[in-house]
């Protein structure tokens, strides 16, 4: 019998597809925004059938055989690209470290705050 992803099991299998995938190169001006080092993976819970999209970023030269810290984010739909350019860069004052945003898979910030309302919200 197979046995669905979990979460943390999706997590994990993004990191390490992401810490070994190439730096994608720039789309057309008038194409999607291109983040560098990123990647996005939607999937359907196994728990709540309700779609999740997990987006990570990798350090800047990462090195795929060693460990790195992780922040999660979570509201990945609107704080996931301000912590990845801020924690995967190169400084002295931040450890460099794979950013793991968690969020919906849609572009409708009406539909995010409802399904964050909802979902993040003690009863």
């Amino acid at each position: 019998m197979k046995r669905p992803l979990n979460l943390l099991g999706l997590i994990a299998a993004s990191l390490a597809a992401a810490l070994q995938a190439p730096a994608r190169a720039g789309e057309a001006a008038d194409g999607p925004l291109v983040v560098p080092r990123a990647s996005r993976h939607d999937f359907t819970s196994g728990v709540n059938g309700r779609q999740y999209r997990v987006l990570v970023s990798t350090p800047f030269k990462a090195d795929p055989s060693r460990a790195h810290p992780v922040f999660y984010v979570l509201d990945g739909n609107w704080y996931f690209l301000a912590a990845a350019e801020n924690v995967t860069e190169a400084d002295r004052t931040i450890t460099p470290a794979i950013v793991v945003g968690v969020g919906y898979p849609t572009e409708d910030n009406g539909e995010v705050g409802h399904r964050r309302l909802f979902e993040l919200t003690p009863t």
